[in-house]
């Protein structure tokens, strides 16, 4: 299946490009393009690949009607402006795999643009992170997940779409209080669990827990703590699975090489960034295989409920505040109008 890589940041070089060179018999890049030609070097480690990348600009018709997927990677004050250039051509046959947030909150007005594309999808990669198979895995052990605390572990919307992912359903409340070193974010979801995200990210020195009906597991157990310990598994210098008590997943070499060299005493947050990549592998597999990647309306709440307790430090579910809501995209129609560059 053909897809086109738009964009050639730092992104796009370290993860984007690496993913979709592990699947050569599932995605064929057909060409990387960005605002200005350029060569590229990209790869995981030690490991290098130079990728030539053309202009926008000499983007053709017949580009786009050889893709199945385009996956749009800049930078989110360009997006609007990449889109309509998309939008030049027919992409009603193409999917789009977006990167989040999918827009600033003053550009929600554009967000009709995505409608000309087949499907959409947020490449929220954090939502297919490995270690979650141990979830599923140890549900009879642990019971349904009922908590979860991000310690240094989660950045923004991210750490919304984990717990969305994690506690199920969607959001009900949320506030942000100052803490010590920085702030102190509370999810409240539906059906009564809670997400708590200490910041600021420190992926090298953060730790999640996760509370469960019978019990709760987290990658960095304090002394005195009845949490049991979510591990890597490391054999030769790799990655190659986690364990939770008597519990393993295995990732496969394709995987496992994703992630490049382990480290000794990594937890598994500190190793967020390459997991997420392996995260991205597994998204576009599913993408190819019709499962798709995660729902443009999470995305795109996500982007909302994120803004708005930076603006405002509290956000309750009500028309005025959903990203899905007619009242309130026509109110962030009428302000971005108003806004510098929006």
């Amino acid at each position: 299946r053909g897809v086109l890589v738009i964009g050639a940041g730092r992104r796009v070089a370290t993860d984007v490009l690496p993913a979709l060179a592990s699947l050569p018999h599932t995605w064929r890049v057909d060409g990387v393009f960005a605002r200005t030609a350029r060569p590229l070097v990209c790869g995981v480690g030690d490991e290098a690949e130079g990728w030539e990348v053309s202009a926008l600009d000499t983007l053709t018709a017949d580009d786009v009607a050889r893709a199945e997927l385009i996956h749009l990677a800049v930078s989110k004050g360009a997006v609007p402006a990449v889109l309509q250039r998309l939008l030049r051509h027919d992409v009603s046959g193409v999917d789009l795999l977006i990167d989040t947030p999918v827009l600033l909150l003053k550009h929600l007005r554009h967000a009709k643009l995505l409608e000309g594309f087949r499907h959409v999808w947020v490449a929220e990669d954090i939502v297919r992170l490995p270690w979650l198979d141990l979830v599923a895995a140890t549900a009879d052990r642990f019971g349904a997940p009922r908590g979860l605390r991000c310690e240094h572990s989660a950045w923004r919307y991210h750490g919304l779409a984990l717990a969305r992912t994690l506690l199920g359903g969607g959001f009900r409340a949320a506030r942000r209080r100052a803490g010590g070193r920085g702030d102190e974010v509370t999810y409240e979801l539906h059906g009564g669990t809670r997400a708590v995200v200490l910041e600021p990210r420190d992926y090298a020195h953060g730790r999640l827990t996760v509370t469960c009906e019978r019990g709760a597991f987290g990658d960095a157990p304090r002394e005195g703590e009845d949490v049991e310990a979510l591990e890597l598994l490391v054999d030769d210098g790799r990655v190659t699975g986690f364990r939770l008590g008597g519990d393993e997943c295995a990732l496969s070499p394709e995987e496992s090489a994703l992630l490049g060299p382990a480290l000794p005493g990594e937890t598994v947050t500190a190793r967020t960034e390459d997991l997420k990549r392996v995260g991205l592998r597994r998204m576009l597999v599913d993408i190819a295989a019709g499962r798709g990647g995660y729902p443009l309306a999470h995305g795109l709440d996500d982007m909302v409920i994120d803004a708005l307790l930076e603006k405002l430090r509290v956000w309750r579910s009500s028309p005025l505040t959903r990203a899905d809501a007619a009242v309130f995209r026509g109110a962030m129609a009428a302000l971005g109008r108003l806004a510098p560059g929006g």
